[in-house]
């Protein structure tokens, strides 16, 4: 005699099934989840590290006879920094209240790379860090819209770069406003130091100052604003850096861009 289920036995499969059904969703789930979370914490862990240096520093090249404005970046990282990028705007706000930029320069330089920092103690000037130096007539460009009564004007940098060994690309990104009061005539302390040491100014650096301004400067009688190193009291300490290499950005001026389009 066949013996028929139970009207209780198809039941009890039927929850079985159900649960082995859950159990199998929720072991999905956590490996999706664990591999996500190993995926952001790697992305973290390799992904570019760069300070940059918060002033400008300003020095007179004899061998040009100009100025050049020097910003500094440090590979934080303990790997190779590639496919570097850079581009510097002055961004303002124009009569009618909106920002406007205009671009200084933007260069993406010939294959090269930035060494990590290194697992041993470093007692001596090393790679890691890089500048930038603009030939730009950058006090100039701000000098036109200080003067002309633009308000909320300031310098932007900003710095692509891509992990050697991830191949993950990350954007940097430094304002420096008040932008006058962001030059500093002088020196980056050392490689790996993001501080500037003020100097004696150029007499090259007061002429232009004086050209600009009058014969008091920015801060004189008649002047617009501060300028970092020149005027006693700036209102910015030193910034930082270190000089592990330079960079001449080249020419790459253009006319005045609106935000946003």
């Amino acid at each position: 005699m066949i013996k028929r289920p139970g009207r209780f036995g198809g039941r009890e499969r039927s929850v079985n099934a159900q649960v082995d059904l859950l159990i199998s969703i929720a072991e999905k789930v956590v490996v999706a989840v664990s591999a996500s979370g190993l995926s952001l914490v790697g992305m973290r862990l390799f992904r570019p590290r760069i300070k940059l240096s918060p002033d400008i520093a300003v020095r007179w090249s004899e061998h040009r006879q100009g100025l050049r404005y020097n910003l500094k970046l440090v590979n934080k990282s303990r790997r190779v920094l590639v496919d570097l990028r850079f581009e510097l705007v002055f961004v303002y706000e124009n009569s009618e209240g909106r920002h406007k930029t205009k671009l200084i320069a933007r260069a993406r330089p010939d294959p090269m790379s930035i060494k990590g920092r290194s697992w041993k103690k470093q007692t001596t000037n090393v790679s890691g860090a890089y500048t930038v130096a603009y030939s730009e007539d950058i006090i100039a460009v701000i000098a036109e819209r200080t003067l002309a009564g633009t308000r909320a004007a300031h310098l932007r940098f900003r710095c692509f770069a891509r992990d050697g060994m991830s191949g993950i690309g990350r954007q940097f990104e430094m304002k420096y406003e008040p932008p006058l009061a962001s030059l500093v005539y002088g020196n980056f302390e050392k490689v790996k130091s993001r501080k500037v040491i003020r100097e004696e100014p150029h007499d090259g650096w007061t002429a232009k100052l004086a050209d600009l301004f009058g014969p008091g400067g920015p801060g004189g009688p008649g002047g617009v604003g501060e300028v970092g190193g020149v005027v006693p009291g700036a209102r910015r300490d030193g910034g930082t850096a270190s000089d592990a290499g330079a960079h001449d950005s080249g020419s790459g001026t253009s006319g005045d861009k609106e935000l946003g389009r």
